[in-house]
């Protein structure tokens, strides 16, 4: 495979940089570099296109060699002419510098581009080009992930002296925006291993004769780690407050989606939760190893650390569960 020229640009980098010579011809220039027919223009020139990938969007990209820029000035006043029957003034020498000044970019996984004889073939390089970017956003996703994994054993060091807590919240069935249960579970790295993880459980008073049960188990009342509380949802939300308040604490959920809602429903801005967080199911990809996996489930992803959930769907025994998942992540 031929190597890949030193310099690459994208049709509307070049696109552009034309535009801004002939601002009076702008429309014309827009024609000429519209699909196929750009593409099939330039189909006979050697290793007139490329395909890449922006390390800075990790969008995918047809891109246009250098070395054919030389040609394009004579090729564009030539369309111009034949659209516009006028005679226009040949541009100035292409500066390939100027060019640079529009849009810097480095592009990885560079190929050449398949032979462009037909308007078939564009629509396939276009399948092309998002299936390299879909590529792309997944290895970055599953590269984010390794990293907040690496973050995250960074993080329970004892010597940093953070508190993490670890959150769930139960809600009706059929009704979403009518909490049951909220627990969570705090762990301290620098206590002894018999005495880190504190679980709380909280029944919702004024929701306390609804039940789960058709859709989603009902253990309301199958608080496993300690004696659950019955609390109007006010006074959970300020107990809970407080606990995310405490110096150095750290927020994990697994999907933490709910639980940021339900924060947020509570009153709570920004500056009253932890910025530090981390979701288990998140983290889980790294371990996993594929962007592209289906999210492990918090009863499989114990399982993997040999924490048997029993009584799953009460908050404050998912919490702990929530938890456990954390601790075994941040210790392989």
């Amino acid at each position: 495979m031929a190597a890949a020229p030193s310099s690459l640009f994208t049709l509307c980098t070049v696109r552009r940089a034309f535009e801004e010579a002939w601002p009076e011809y702008a429309k014309a220039i827009r024609r000429f570099f519209q699909l196929p027919d750009f593409y099939l223009e330039l189909s006979s020139a050697t290793d007139a296109f490329w395909i890449g990938t922006s390390k800075n969007s990790l969008k995918s990209h047809v891109l246009l060699s250098g070395d054919v820029l030389v040609n394009l000035p004579v090729l564009v006043e030539a369309h111009i002419i034949k659209t516009s029957q006028l005679t226009v003034r040949r541009p100035p020498p292409f500066d390939i510098d100027e060019v640079l000044g529009y849009f810097h970019d480095e592009y990885v996984n560079v190929v050449p581009a398949p032979p462009l004889k037909s308007p078939d073939v564009v629509l396939e390089v276009k399948k092309l080009l998002d299936k390299r970017e879909k590529a792309a956003k997944r290895a970055a996703k599953l590269d984010d992930s390794k990293r907040l994994l690496e973050k995250a054993k960074e993080a329970v060091r004892k010597e940093n002296g953070k508190i993490f807590i670890a959150m769930d919240v139960e809600t009706y069935e059929n009704d979403h925006d009518c909490v049951l249960e909220v627990g969570w579970c705090l762990y301290n790295p620098n206590r002894p291993h018999d005495s880190n993880l504190w679980p709380k459980h909280f029944i919702i008073e004024e929701n306390i004769n609804v039940n789960n049960g058709r859709y989603v188990e009902n253990h309301k009342f199958g608080f496993l780690y300690g004696e659950s509380e019955v609390k109007p949802l006010a006074a959970v939300a300020a107990c809970l407050r407080a606990d995310l308040s405490i110096p150095g604490a750290v927020l994990v959920g697994h999907d933490l989606g709910v639980e940021l809602d339900f924060l947020g429903t509570c009153g709570m801005g920004p500056s009253d939760v932890p910025q530090e967080q981390y979701d288990t199911a998140v983290l889980d990809l790294a371990r996993v190893g594929k962007a592209d996996a289906q999210k492990t489930s918090l009863s499989k992803l114990c399982a993997k650390f040999g924490v048997t959930t029993a009584r799953a769907h009460n908050a404050g025994n998912d919490a702990y569960y929530t938890m456990a998942a954390f601790i075994g992540l941040t210790t392989l």
